[in-house]
This record gives C-alpha cells, structure tokens and sequence, in this order.
C-alpha cells in the first residue's frame, strides 16, 4: 500500500479501523462480516482503490491498512 494513498485517511478514519480490530473477536460472526466489509468499502474509498487486491479478504486488507497507517504516521 504506497504512503501517498494512506495519507488520505484521518486519524479518525484510523481510530474506526483500530476499534473495529480490537473488538471484532467479540462480535458474532455476521455482524461482524458486515461491518468488516462496510468498513472496508469505506477505507477503499477514502483511499481511492476501485476494488481490493485480489485474494485478500475484508479483515486483512484492514489490518493492512492499520499497518501502513502506523507505518507512515512514525515516518512523520
């Protein structure tokens, strides 16, 4: 993921990333498919990719995302 296309995220847009991935263990599995996928969708946007790699599911596009976001906010 190129450190110019995660610098579109808020630290907002983080902060809803990290709660989802802190919390989603707890979450019943189709509550938390949907919202891993609403969410994903919405970070797609933000970050302006049409579709998601090929092969990678909701939660680890997410957790990649949350990777890079870290990544580029300790480059700062």
């Amino acid at each position: 993921m190129a450190r110019e296309d995660i610098s579109r995220m808020l630290p907002d847009d983080f902060a809803i990333v990290r709660e989802y991935l802190q919390r989603r263990s707890k979450m019943k599995i189709a509550a938390r498919t949907k919202l891993a996928t609403q969410l994903a969708e919405r970070v797609q946007e933000i970050l302006g990719m049409e579709e998601r790699p090929l092969k990678v599911d909701v939660d680890h596009f997410l957790e990649a995302v949350y990777l890079a976001y870290q990544q580029q906010s300790r480059g700062k």
